[in-house]
């Protein structure tokens, strides 16, 4: 499905060989002819590293599906609710919160309620709601991992543009600092 979608030549390739400058289209999405699933778009990302020089391909498709019949009226209003609230579940990593939610689901559950009640009364009362328009800042990201990683990303493109060894170099320099500037907030927080 790689070359059935039209992008420019450097979506399509998913292989590369920088010291020959070859390049291939030799990973592939595959679905079966008669499938119920649409693909929409298929094509390689060349930013996303792993240590190969393979690049990621990633497809869009939709998938049908049928929906059960069996589901009383009122389900699709508490689905509404749980996909538009987000809990504050980094804050099971405290011994007392997580300690204070299992408290609260078990008191729930032994009620026989619905699963999907409980779930979410014991979220709530446990964890609260998380303000989904303000990023939180117990996650450890800052304003230095964001300026490091802009700095990292404009190279990485300076790079990709040139293909020069020099612009090579310091990418790989700029990305080493952000690594450790990462691992560093990782250990702050645990």
């Amino acid at each position: 499905m790689n070359g059935f979608f039209e992008h420019k030549n450097i979506h399509k390739y998913t292989w590369h060989q920088e010291t020959r400058q070859l390049t291939s289209i030799i990973d592939y999405i595959m679905v079966k002819q008669n499938t119920e699933w649409k693909i929409e778009d298929v094509r390689a990302h060349r930013g996303v590293e792993c240590g190969s020089d393979h690049y990621l391909v990633k497809s869009k498709m939709r998938i049908k599906y049928k929906r059960n019949s069996n589901i009383n009226d009122s389900t699709p209003d508490l689905r509404e609710k749980i996909k538009t609230i987000r809990y504050k579940t980094y804050l099971l990593k405290e011994s007392s919160v997580k300690l204070l939610y299992q408290n609260r689901l078990k008191a729930i559950l032994d009620d026989h309620t619905y699963v999907v009640n409980a779930l979410t009364a014991a979220a709530s009362e446990a964890l609260g709601e998380e303000n989904t328009r303000k990023k939180s800042d117990y996650d450890g990201w800052n304003r230095e991992l964001e300026e490091q990683k802009n700095v990292n990303q404009k190279t990485y493109h300076k790079w990709i543009c040139t293909k020069s060894p020099e612009d090579r170099t310091e990418y790989k320099k700029e990305l080493a600092t952000f690594k450790k500037l990462l691992n560093r907030e990782l250990l702050r927080k645990e």
